[in-house]
């Protein structure tokens, strides 16, 4: 099967780049899967050797791109958009194609009937029930310390996103007695200030990727994923599942699908979960007092087996098949 993703960003992404890295491990699993891939990104972009890439112009990059350059776009059974095509394209491109939506739709806002979520709970909010879920590739995540190591917890998310709830997450760690070390963005002015006034309550990092993620990863106590919205997937969560640490968070779109009971805490307010945070803690200024509750091994293997490349490629390929066979998705 001839796959092309269209996806018009710079790949391979510098920093966190969530889409971006799910991208390269679709494209990784379809091809073991035996389909050709090629991915339209940004000029100047860099892929393994096994894919195939038809650079996008930075000036050009919308959908519509596929309508205007038909040669160069032609040779593909499928075409798998990362976020919805203009609707002219939708109309009117020949090509079988459907779209991943990867963020919460806006009010009154209608999707495609050839659209994939990434979660039970976020493709019902949208009236579908068709849903893939993210994989990753475990090989670039390993076991962390021994959790009689670990003593901060960890929030890892963009710090600017209100919905994140950075602040929730300060107080709740504050409330456990517990440091937290801070990544996903630069905020100059709350960094600033915390750096002033609470220096030995949170350690910020800024805006992180590469070996500076998987350190923080491995070496923190617990995930704290305080959202306020309904969360369409959070590959954050499996990131740090397959790094060996626990998941605490409230039940808001896909967590509970994510994070089994045995992996930590979905409360059912963030009251509740400040209230169990601290209760694990102990009043101990320390992650060590729970490393009896969890095996970071067995948080490791539980996940692989539902969020791994090969598994969102294989599920993937079954929509592409159908869609190739003229049924739409829904």
């Amino acid at each position: 099967m001839r796959v092309l993703i269209f996806h018009p960003v710079m790949l391979p992404v510098a920093h966190y780049g969530g889409v971006e890295r799910v991208v390269l491990w679709l494209a990784k699993g379809l091809v073991e899967l035996g389909c050709s891939v090629t991915v339209a990104a940004l000029k100047g972009s860099v892929l393994p050797d096994n894919l195939g890439l038809i650079e996008i112009d930075p000036s050009d990059c919308s959908a519509e791109v596929l309508l205007r350059d038909k040669n160069k776009f032609s040779d593909f059974d499928i075409i798998h958009f990362m976020a919805p095509p203009e609707q002219v394209v939708q109309e009117t491109l020949k090509t079988n194609w459907l779209v991943t939506v990867h963020g919460n739709g806006k009010p009154g806002e209608i999707f495609s009937r050839n659209c994939i979520f990434l979660s039970r709970d976020h493709a019902k909010r949208h009236g579908s029930n068709v849903f893939v879920y993210n994989g990753v590739d475990p090989d670039e995540y390993k076991l962390g310390r021994n959790f009689g190591d670990r003593e901060n917890l960890l929030f890892l998310s963009k710090t600017s996103w209100r919905v994140k709830n950075l602040s929730g997450a300060m107080k709740i760690s504050k409330k456990a007695g517990v440091k937290l070390s801070i990544a996903g963005g630069n905020r100059p002015i709350l960094r600033k200030f915390i750096s002033a006034m609470c220096p030995s309550f949170y350690d910020w990092y800024g805006s992180v990727g590469g070996q500076k993620k998987t350190e923080l990863l491995e070496t923190s106590g617990g995930l704290l994923f305080p959202i306020i919205w309904d969360e369409p997937f959070g590959l954050v969560m499996v990131e740090a599942l397959l790094s060996g640490m626990p998941v605490f968070s409230v039940n808001r779109g896909s967590v509970s699908e994510v994070v089994l009971p045995s992996q930590g805490i979905v409360a059912n307010s963030l009251a509740q979960l400040g209230e169990k945070v601290s209760e694990l803690t102990g009043g101990k200024n320390s992650c060590k007092q729970w490393n009896s509750s969890w095996n970071s091994s067995h948080l490791r293997d539980e996940t692989l087996s539902r969020f791994h490349y090969k598994v969102m490629a294989q599920n993937y390929l079954n929509l592409f098949q159908k869609r190739i066979n003229g049924e739409t998705l829904l």
